[in-house]
């Protein structure tokens, strides 16, 4: 095994979905890991970034199928060839076995009309996000959030999360390089920054000079783009102001909603809805290495703790078939402002990272406003200590490292 291989949770996902549907997609940011998903998985792989593969699937596409069709057959940047798909329908069509086809690509399907209405009802879709902490550490997924939003008491949940960790590392050594490195296979793992930092810039201008063009193609020269996306990643946690972001960036305020929406189709920003009673949405980018870059590595630590639970939690709620979850952020005109809240089947868990291992006066009332507005909500306080124990019933206090 290759020292920077690592076996991907949604592997497991994948191979259940093979055994009920024709087509399974994985889908995700560019170097998240998509090919060696695929290489792992399949046994037989083609890429359409090869031009007479990409020409054959363009002007052939079911001689394309004819030759390239075998049990879990990897077809990888499938995005590239829009008449694919409605070949790939008629395919699967006539031959509904499961199994027959994983294609990946790093525009969301639902971006494109063409496959989106090619593949409604024969393809179930999977995201490959970054390698989370747990991940990279060659570590079982942890469950922690679904014990914490479980119908327990908090002094069980407590010592149920402990007794689940108790021989599990501490994890503090990956979690700085995590803050350094993100999560891309393509790119943490490259430790000479100059060289990371080249490949990133690489890949930023493909990303900002192609692959959002294929989703809305717009005139903007490369600059303009790449100016609005430093604003997004300094923006990042807090409410998207679009009168600001068109001082920095000259931007109309339809022209950045088709941007954002572009910038989410290529796996680059995820969007929060915001709930309290502010409105509007927060935006994170999808990798902590790509964050770090756009703001010269200045970006404040509690802000980049911030992202990284963010980016580390969700992988717990992604990787559960069935699992049915919002995701939003809280802000009220109070003041009191909650990073990341998981809602699931009527519960909610806010999310709050402290710099000390004790909540702070200000923090404290953050959660009470909070708790305050929802009967079945609790509270979880993410430290960078050792001690897990109850704040009061309905919260508790433990380390970050737990729950990545």
């Amino acid at each position: 095994m290759m020292a920077h291989h690592r076996k991907r949770y949604v592997e497991t996902l994948i191979k259940k979905a093979a055994t009920l549907s024709p087509i399974v997609g994985v889908l995700g940011h560019r170097q998240v890991g998509k090919t060696t998903v695929m290489e792992t998985l399949c046994k037989s792989y083609c890429t359409l970034d090869q031009k007479n593969l990409l020409h054959l699937s363009n002007e052939d596409p079911e001689q394309f199928i004819k030759e390239n069709s075998t049990t879990l057959q990897g077809i990888d940047e499938c995005q590239l060839s829009p008449p694919l798909f409605p070949a790939l329908k008629e395919h699967v069509r006539k031959n509904k076995k499961p199994g027959q086809f994983l294609l990946s690509g790093s525009v969301r399907f639902t971006s494109r009309k063409a496959i989106q209405e090619s593949l409604t009802g024969r393809v179930i879709n999977f995201e490959l996000l970054p390698l989370s902490i747990s991940e990279m550490a060659h570590l079982n997924l942890p469950t922690t959030i679904d014990t914490v939003m479980g119908h327990q008491g908090i002094d069980r949940v407590c010592q149920s999360i402990e007794s689940t960790m108790k021989n599990r590392p501490s994890l503090q050594k990956e979690l700085q390089y995590y803050l350094r490195n993100g999560g891309l296979p393509g790119i943490c793992f490259i430790n000479n920054e100059k060289l990371r930092d080249l490949k990133i810039k690489e890949q930023l201008l493909t990303i900002l000079d192609r692959d959002i063009k294929s989703v809305y193609p717009t005139t903007l020269s490369l600059n303009q783009i790449f100016d609005f996306v430093q604003f997004i990643a300094k923006s990042q946690g807090q409410n998207f102001n679009f009168t600001e972001a068109f001082k920095n960036c000259k931007i109309t305020m339809p022209t950045q909603k088709k941007l954002l929406y572009a910038l989410e189709a290529v796996y680059f920003i995820r969007r929060i809805p915001i709930k309290g009673n502010m409105k509007g949405q927060i935006y994170y980018l999808e990798d902590q290495a790509e964050s770090n870059y756009l703001l010269d590595n200045r970006a404040d630590e509690q802000s980049q703790y911030e992202q990284l639970i963010y980016r580390n939690l969700r992988t717990q709620m992604y990787y559960k078939i069935g699992h049915s979850f919002q995701e939003n952020h809280f802000e009220n005109r109070g003041g009191a402002r909650i990073p990341y809240v998981i809602e699931q089947h009527g519960h909610r868990l806010g999310i709050i990272s402290m710099q000390s291992e004790s909540p702070s006066l200000s923090e404290r009332s953050t959660a009470a406003s909070f708790l305050k507005n929802y009967d079945s909500a609790r509270i979880l306080y993410l430290h960078r200590g050792k001690k897990i124990e109850p704040v009061d019933a309905r919260s508790l206090r433990a380390p970050i490292t737990m729950f990545v």
